[in-house]
């Protein structure tokens, strides 16, 4: 046989590869994969979670604003003040968008009357620094309290609104600084649990699922039924294990990031709504049911 011919027989291809197949191999091969993979999540989880894109958006666009993290590290924001006494969203973001590229979002709100505050992870957009899962929470506590000590907007007013990885600071905020109400849109269990929905990883981040139980005031939760980013599982666990008064719009068809061109202007409608009944004018918070109506809590597979 010619060299030629060797090289193209089976058995040449499989000691190419490393050998017969075998279980054997499958095995190895597939505890070599989690070894590189549990090496990667612990040594650079933040590389994994953090993806800033390019700045889209300049200091001296309106509403543009910086304030100092606790240790120092400028943070870059936008805000767009409440009409007469509604409510003001502490929005927190994806963790690939910044907020100029949110500014429509935000206009859409603002033009509801309610105000809007937003601000941008470490290292996106004009913030500074490098973001850790501590220093991200402890950005948020710094929003908050600028809302409430240097804008004068009370806690009762403020409604912490978390989209995905925002979504777990979110939780955080709901616990720590006690908000009117939270909205917790297209979020996971945990950071590491969007990958593997079993938890195979050690040191998982933004764990958010043995949080929600503890939260006390009122959370809508929103979420796309074809979202399969993070997959509709992880908003159905978390609504369940919510023990506060809850209610959850389960978006039919719409993906992870596509809930605003699903549903058009049903999106601003129901949150308006929530944000109505949530926190009449003149008032703090309105009593709500621990339970939703049984359609709201139809959740999908």
């Amino acid at each position: 046989m010619s060299a030629g011919k060797a090289w193209r027989t089976a058995r040449a291809r499989r000691a190419l590869l490393g050998g017969a197949y075998s279980s054997w191999r499958v095995l190895r091969s597939l505890a070599l994969a989690y070894i590189v993979l549990a090496v990667v999540a612990i040594a650079f989880p933040y590389w994994l979670i953090f993806q800033p894109p390019r700045a889209s958006y300049a200091a001296h666009d309106p509403g543009v604003l910086f304030f100092n993290a606790r240790d120092g590290t400028r943070i870059a924001a936008m805000y767009f003040p409440a009409k007469e006494d509604r409510p003001t969203l502490l929005y927190v973001h994806g963790n690939a968008e910044d907020i100029g590229m949110l500014r429509p979002l935000f206009a859409r709100i603002h033009e509801l009357g309610y105000g809007v505050f937003a601000y941008d992870y470490r290292s996106y957009g004009l913030s500074t620094g490098r973001p850790t899962e501590a220093n991200t929470y402890a950005d948020a506590e710094a929003a908050f309290a600028y809302l409430t000590n240097q804008l004068g907007i009370p806690p009762t007013r403020i409604v912490v609104h978390g989209r995905s990885l925002g979504g777990a600071v979110a939780v955080h905020l709901a616990l720590t600084c006690r908000p009117a109400a939270a909205i917790l849109e297209s979020t996971f269990v945990s950071a590491y649990r969007v990958l593997t929905r079993i938890p195979l990883f050690p040191g998982d981040k933004f764990c958010s699922l043995p949080r929600v139980a503890q939260i006390t005031c009122p959370v809508f939760l929103i979420h796309g039924t074809a979202d399969w980013i993070v997959r509709p599982w992880h908003g159905r666990t978390l609504y369940a294990a919510i023990r506060a008064p809850k209610q959850a719009w389960w978006v039919e068809g719409a993906g992870h990031n596509d809930i605003l061109d699903v549903t058009g202007d049903d999106y601003f409608k129901r949150l308006d709504v929530f944000l109505r009944t949530t926190l009449p004018r003149g008032g703090t918070q309105a009593p709500g049911p621990a339970e939703p109506p049984r359609q709201a809590a139809q959740e999908p597979q």
